[in-house]
């Protein structure tokens, strides 16, 4: 069990579970090893950036592109002498798919607002064949000048123009924002996120002269905090001489339950003058999966003293609004737009800004930039190609098996032909035959009925 995270400019620990001290996938990219328990100690982990790593991480890149440039190059070719072609020789289909590639790599990746926006600017130079080089030298300068700006060059990336909202991720469906507009994306914001918040009723302020008493007959409770159920909590039995030190007691007997764990509760008590306060009990999680609701308990309940009703809900709301005018859904404070969308599917953003803010500001909340670099590209395209039921490639598979289910049929339909043709030849020939032999029998007959009157009309001359 560890925490990550920090009070300190109002920020909000969260506490984590791990089943290995090797931890992965927290921070991207580094791997944690936890050697040693110290519950009361924080670490501040510096992350140092790997020049040796990103230029050999280039360095594979431009060699597999090269790769693939000697492939299509190898089966491309034509042999003059012979006058053979390669197996992709004239094949449109391969050799757009060989363009495309091609320019996803060495274009310039617009909208970076950088320096660093082509593969040309690290030292990589394309040869006669198509194939990359690179100047080591070069590309080792610029990852230790600026390793941001490499980063944003090969993958997505986003920046934001108002600090009430920060870019956090676009899907393969999110179109870089240039395409629609230089400026970015603009960001309208209807509602802003809320936690739950659940108010008491007013006491009497506990105090030295009059404590609040706490024992067996009044220290349970039970809690659902973000849709967890507690068990039968209790606090420890005393007097209380403040409200805040009884909110204190509270708050620990929430956050210590292991049945919520994962669900963090602020507990405060607020001054309503008069020598009056209430209890606040707020959970730190944002949206409509904040929530808290206190529950009936059988015996021993300290409702009454601390004000609380049983049975009353309060949830918090999710962020609402729009991304380039496009629909966009909240949960909790960050809001993305919905898949359909033209430009903006999958385009994520925290949006911060408290309600109280929204009234003042107003709904514009600047705009987000969305960029896509080379090896986005890339992979967004490859990725679309080999899509089982929309790529490019499972199209062309399907029309030539499409092509050859026609040719079978056709083939098909000529041997029957041929089939039917070779019977009809056949039982012409039989009937010729059949003639034939017909014609054969007269004419034995009548070559036995000529001898016979050649025989009958030399007797009668002998006569």
């Amino acid at each position: 069990i560890y925490t990550l995270g920090s009070t300190i400019g109002g920020g909000t620990p969260v506490e984590l579970e791990s089943s290995s001290n090797t931890v992965t996938g927290l921070i991207e990219n580094v791997t944690l090893e936890l050697n040693q328990a110290q519950a009361d100690t924080s670490v501040t982990i510096d992350v140092a950036v790997d020049v040796d790593g990103m230029v050999e991480d280039v360095e594979k890149f431009v060699n597999r592109y090269s790769d693939i440039v000697k492939f299509f190059n190898t089966h491309f070719r034509f042999d003059e002498e012979t006058g053979l072609g390669g197996e992709l020789f004239g094949e449109n289909f391969a050799m757009r798919l060989n363009q495309s590639v091609r320019q996803k790599v060495t274009d310039i990746v617009q909208g970076l607002g950088q320096q660093l926006t082509s593969l040309a600017a690290l030292g990589v130079r394309t040869a006669n064949d198509g194939t990359l080089s690179v100047d080591a030298s070069q590309l080792r300068t610029a990852v230790e000048s600026d390793p941001d700006s490499l980063v944003n060059l090969f993958s997505t990336s986003g920046s934001t123009t108002d600090s009430d909202v920060q870019f956090l991720v676009a899907s393969s469906k999110t179109q870089s924002s240039y395409l629609f507009d230089e400026d970015g994306y603009e960001i309208n914001i209807t509602a802003a996120a809320s936690k739950a918040m659940l108010t008491a009723e007013s006491i009497v302020d506990p105090s030295e002269l009059s404590p609040l008493v706490i024992d067996s007959s009044n220290d349970s409770f039970r809690i659902t905090l973000d849709d967890r159920e507690s068990t039968v909590l209790s606090i420890a039995s005393g007097s209380y001489t403040s409200g805040g030190q009884l909110a204190a007691a509270i708050e620990d007997a929430i956050n210590n339950d292991d049945d919520l764990r994962g669900s963090t509760i602020s507990v405060e008590y607020m001054d309503d003058g008069g020598g009056n306060g209430h209890f606040e009990f707020t959970s730190l999680q944002y949206g409509s999966g904040s929530g808290i609701e206190f529950s009936a308990v059988e015996e021993n309940s300290i409702y009454s003293s601390i004000g609380v009703t049983a049975g009353v809900l309060a949830r918090g709301t999710n962020v609402a609004g729009t991304i380039n005018g496009e629909e966009a859904t909240g949960a909790g404070r960050y809001l993305a737009g919905d898949i359909d969308n033209e430009y903006t599917a999958g385009l994520q953003v925290l949006v911060t800004i408290t309600a109280d803010q929204l009234a003042i500001q107003g709904g514009s909340q600047g705009t987000v930039k969305v960029t896509k670099g080379v090896a986005t590209r890339v992979t967004e395209y490859i990725n679309d190609l080999v899509e089982l039921e929309t790529g490019a490639i499972s199209a062309k598979k399907n029309a030539i098996e499409t092509i050859n289910e026609t040719m079978e049929g056709e083939m098909d339909h000529i041997s029957a032909r041929i089939e039917k043709k070779e019977r009809r030849l056949f039982n012409q020939f039989v009937q010729l035959e059949t003639a034939i032999a017909q014609f054969q029998a007269q004419e034995n007959y009548l070559t036995s009925m000529i001898s016979q009157l050649q025989g009958l009309t030399n007797y009668w001359q002998k006569k």
